[in-house]
């Protein structure tokens, strides 16, 4: 399976939202960091479950939307609040792994090369 390494570190990721909460850290940090990683983890999960090995045809736009947010949000506490700082840095790597997924993806498109060609083929 192709998409668990990514699984589990988005897996793990959420999972630190949830220590950040233990350690009682503001809202902005557990929610921003629970949005960031888990929004890319639900729609991966879906994909490996659903789609198998089928490539990604589209770019989820909500999705990267909302991991983006989660990245603001934390942000946003850490403007605010000044502490935990290494929960800014796993949403940063939980949107920075979402986006190589989705590169990743997008690369192994079957025909890639031949549509490439056919459009450099046709503006000329």
């Amino acid at each position: 399976m192709r998409h668990l390494p990514v699984i589990l570190l988005l897996t793990a990721l959420a999972a630190a939202a949830g220590v950040a909460g233990w350690q009682s850290a503001p809202w902005l940090f557990t929610a921003g960091l629970a949005l960031a990683a888990g929004a890319p983890l639900f729609f991966i999960a879906h994909h490996a479950l659903v789609g198998g090995s089928r490539p990604l045809l589209y770019h989820p736009l909500g999705i990267s939307i909302a991991a983006g947010l989660g990245c603001v949000m934390t942000l946003a506490g850490q403007y605010r609040f000044g502490r935990f700082n290494w929960v800014v840095g796993c949403a940063v790597l939980a949107l920075v792994a979402w986006m190589l997924w989705q590169r990743y993806m997008r690369s192994s498109l079957p025909g890639k090369a031949s549509r490439i060609d056919s459009r450099s083929q046709q503006d000329s």
